[in-house]
């Protein structure tokens, strides 16, 4: 039995309970010990939760770097593949995958949905794809994107101008997606026809819809039946450089060896290096940096700010003859980069911290380019492109002077920027080496410091399309 001097010396005399009723004797002691351990009850069903969702959320998040790594392993075996598709094709999942991790694919993807999109991204990662060249598709009037171009009016003017200068074959015909033709003179009348709307409309809006009513849009189909073309981009660089060999000056660029020496032109990279040339005064100029030298033969020209003074353009001539083989896709391959962090200045990072390692990488890449030059007083300000409303395409599927729109999201040019959507008319007017197939575009963005370095960030997918004036007859 409970004694009365233990309750008293738990509770007062009186206490007051539910509803204010008062309690006394052994009541009042009852009533103190249920409001004491009612809260051990209710918190007991926690303790025996809470263990499980935490394991529930440690084998989730091991689960997802499971997947990830996953993934990363197939991108890396994919790019390392010598079928320059199947590569490209993986530096488009590398860019997907990227933006997955960083938020910004998806921005209000929940975990479960960020879960789903990387589920997604290693199937067609794992998944034989098949090379679809299927060129151009023509949209129906609710298939046509709104066609926004938020840059410089006064530059797309010039662009056009650019691609009149190109179209002087009236009657010649001209590749437009692989499987018909177009003749210049229709492809003249479409730029006349922009030129035209520009011209003519008061607000976006209504050139908007005089773009609808006026041209027949085809969107590229690409090479990955994804309907999204993998894009690039390039620039004219400008590097510091001397036409003498000194001791800052060390790494040459040469022209092509000809006449008793034509025997030399398909030396690789590595012989080149090592000296196959030296000695028959086929050197065009000198760089301080080796990634510099090599950097403007994928840009396949550009100019040198001699030293001194004067301006010195080179531009492409030829090849050796080797296939090429991508530095950065060399350096993801032997896991010194991701997949989706390689850029120009990631390799120029990576090679400043490990320049022991830089001869090496270059030279399994067995492909050399030839250049001419021509020297002038100062760099040249009105080149043959216009940054940022010119690109470069296959031109087995692509028409030269043709209008095009391309619409992508590109990366931040700089740490803690933003992705910033590219949305822009352009006119379709060179061609690269390295540009093979529907599914791969490069990008003018022009001739300034500024311009190189954000070319040299961009390898992502997005939508390319092509325009035609209305009435506009496709040819076999």
């Amino acid at each position: 039995m409970i004694s009365a001097g233990f309750v008293n010396s738990i509770s007062p005399a009186y206490s007051t309970g539910p509803f204010g009723v008062r309690l006394r004797g052994p009541i009042r002691w009852m009533s103190s010990f249920v409001l004491c351990v009612t809260p051990l009850f209710l918190a007991m069903p926690m303790l025996f939760i809470t263990p499980l969702l935490i394991s529930h959320g440690t084998r989730a998040a091991s689960e997802l770097s499971t997947l990830e790594m996953k993934i990363e392993s197939c991108l890396i075996e994919k790019i390392r593949d010598e079928d320059r598709w199947i590569s490209d094709y993986a530096i488009l999942l590398a860019s997907r995958y990227q933006r997955i991790q960083d938020g910004t694919a998806e921005p209000h993807l929940s975990k479960g949905g960020r879960r789903t999109a990387l589920e997604k991204l290693l199937e067609d990662c794992q998944s034989e794809k098949k090379r679809e060249r299927l060129g151009l598709k023509r949209l129906r009037g609710d298939q046509v994107p709104r066609l926004e171009d938020r840059g410089d009016r006064a530059a797309l003017r010039r662009a056009i101008t650019l691609g009149r200068e190109h179209l002087d074959r009236p009657r010649h015909k001209e590749n437009f997606g692989g499987r018909f033709h177009v003749r210049q003179e229709d492809l003249l009348r479409t730029l006349n026809q922009l030129e035209t709307d520009l011209d003519e409309s008061h607000s976006d809006e209504d050139l908007t819809s005089r773009i609808r009513s006026n041209f027949d849009i085809f969107q590229s189909k690409g090479d990955f039946s994804t309907d999204e073309v993998l894009f690039t981009a390039y620039a004219f660089p400008i590097f510091e450089g001397a036409k003498s060999r000194s001791d800052v000056y060390q790494v040459p660029v040469h022209k092509v060896p000809s006449g008793k020496s034509s025997h030399l032109r398909h030396l690789t990279r590595a012989e080149i290096a090592q000296g196959g040339l030296d000695g028959l005064g086929l050197e065009l100029a000198w760089f301080k940096d080796p990634i510099d030298a090599f950097l403007l033969e994928v840009q396949g020209s550009g100019g040198i700010q001699l030293s001194d003074g004067g301006f010195l353009r080179l531009s492409y001539a030829e090849k050796n003859g080797h296939a090429y083989r991508s530095l950065g896709k060399l350096l993801v391959a032997d896991a010194k980069l991701t997949a989706w962090e390689v850029s120009i200045p990631a390799i120029r990072q990576y090679f400043d911290e490990h320049p022991q390692e830089m001869r090496g990488y270059l030279d399994q890449n067995p492909s050399y380019v030839y250049f001419t030059s021509e020297e002038t007083a100062d760099a040249p300000h009105d080149l043959s492109l216009e940054g940022g409303h010119t690109l470069a395409s296959d031109k087995s599927y692509f028409p030269r002077g043709a209008l095009a729109f391309v619409d992508l999201t590109l990366p931040p040019d700089q740490k803690g920027s933003p992705w910033s959507p590219f949305r822009r008319f352009m006119i379709d007017l060179d061609r690269g080496g390295a540009i093979k197939g529907p599914g791969h575009i490069d990008l003018y963005f022009g001739n300034t410091p500024l311009a190189f370095r954000r070319a040299g960030t961009v390898k992502h997918p997005g939508k390319l399309f092509y325009l035609l004036k209305k009435g506009t007859r496709l040819l076999p």
